[in-house]
């Protein structure tokens, strides 16, 4: 969401949806540049949302001309097991 506040234009909607199996996220501004991840900098503050989206979720993805950005995240039932040790 900070990113279409900070990169997007006009209004910025947030769009949550949850079933049994999964989160959906839908964040849309008036934008039609769409959001891509960057190479964050060491030092830099920014850089690594998008890059954390794709860690955590299932598919994410760009729709509506660019307008859109989505993310579907799996629900701890479904979340695969990733044990330490």
């Amino acid at each position: 969401m900070s990113n279409a506040i900070i990169h997007g234009s006009g209004d910025v909607r947030l769009r949550l949806r949850h079933d049994d199996h999964e989160l959906r996220i839908r964040v849309t501004d008036d934008s039609t540049t769409p959001a891509g991840r960057r190479r964050a900098s060491a030092a830099g503050l920014g850089g690594r949302g998008l890059h954390l989206v794709a860690c955590l979720s299932l598919r994410w993805g760009v729709a509506d001309g660019g307008r859109t950005t989505y993310a579907v995240i799996p629900t701890l039932a479904e979340a695969p097991c990733r044990r330490t040790t």
